[in-house]
């Protein structure tokens, strides 16, 4: 199963699989500010800052090749919406 990236209800890009998003997700909570729009976004899945959440993203990498690999994909998708768009990330149930 693979969770997907949408954008104002149409879909940008596959992110990780379950597994790997939850990797992921804990590495942006351990490294980031628990008030960040990014730690918000792994816990509800989704944002209406995505801006916001680019100028995290490009802030800092993963250095594990698997979690490098997401935060790109995550980081390209959201580059491609405009500021006032809602981002979310859906498992497609």
């Amino acid at each position: 199963m693979t969770y997907s990236l949408f954008g104002d209800g149409e879909y940008l890009t596959d992110v990780a699989t379950i597994s790997g998003w939850s990797s992921y997700a804990d590495w942006i909570e351990k490294t980031h500010d628990p008030s960040s729009e990014l730690v918000r976004f792994v816990e509800h899945g989704c944002s209406d800052r995505p801006r916001e959440l680019a100028r995290e993203l490009a802030k800092v990498r993963p250095r594990q090749k698997n979690l490098l690999a997401i935060h790109e994909a995550f980081e390209q998708a959201v580059a491609q919406v405009g500021d006032d768009v809602m981002v979310v990330l859906s498992d497609g149930t």
